[in-house]
């Protein structure tokens, strides 16, 4: 049974939710609808309304990551190459991060204790960013085609699903240096993956390739 329906523009994709607020963020429109710009709509998911729009240019968002200290907002625009910071509270952008060291930034994770924004980009690199500065401090080698990036607080790790055909590993010996733990391999196209950090478990979706059935693989993290 539908309870409510929300109107967006066509295409939504990525969505965030803030539990403290209980809002919903997610991008609607952009370039498979023919528009120049997106849309990142705020919806009130106790009333089921949107009550804002924020308007972006560039036509293709992707994911973003909520900063639990402050009403920041980070948002992929893979359109543009950047990363724009937004106010959740005042609903503008503050300020906007050229991604210089990636291309087609589609993916992100937050170690917010250290401020440290982790940018997955599809060219083959995490580019890590200062939150508190908005610079780029270095770019972590990886496979092509990643699509979900998370990061592990409790036992520091990157772990990044690539559709080459691999799930790579870094862990964060400090908010400055970063070590590769190597590369599970996976099937080609295996680019997305969820962390549940209260099993300990990492989901990794496999799509059938070859003759072989797909299939959802589970790893333990530690």
């Amino acid at each position: 049974k539908i309870l409510k329906s929300v109107p967006l523009q066509l295409d939504a994709d990525a969505m965030s939710y803030d539990p403290t607020t209980k809002l919903l963020y997610i991008v609607s429109g952009g370039k498979d609808v023919k528009m120049s710009y997106s849309t990142l709509s705020v919806v009130d998911s106790t009333a089921g309304e949107k009550f804002a729009d924020i308007k972006v240019e560039g036509d293709t968002l992707e994911v973003m990551a909520l900063e639990k200290a402050s009403q920041k907002l980070y948002l992929n625009n893979r359109a543009k190459n950047e990363v724009p910071v937004i106010d959740r509270e005042k609903r503008t952008i503050l300020e906007t991060w050229p991604v210089t060291l990636g291309k087609m930034n589609v993916s992100m994770a937050y170690d917010e204790a250290n401020h440290r924004l982790f940018v997955g980009c599809r060219s083959g690199h995490i580019v890590v960013f200062d939150t508190q500065t908005g610079k780029e401090l270095q770019a972590l080698k990886i496979a092509e085609g990643i699509d979900d990036l998370h990061f592990d607080a409790r036992s520091k790790l990157l772990i990044a699903a690539c559709a080459a055909g691999s799930v790579d590993l870094y862990r964060e010996v400090d908010p400055d240096h970063y070590q590769s733990l190597g590369q599970i391999p996976s099937r080609p196209g295996s680019r997305n993956g969820r962390l549940a950090p209260e099993l300990r478990r990492y989901f990794l979706a496999v799509p059938e390739h070859d003759g072989a059935n797909a299939e959802i693989r589970i790893f333990r993290v530690q």
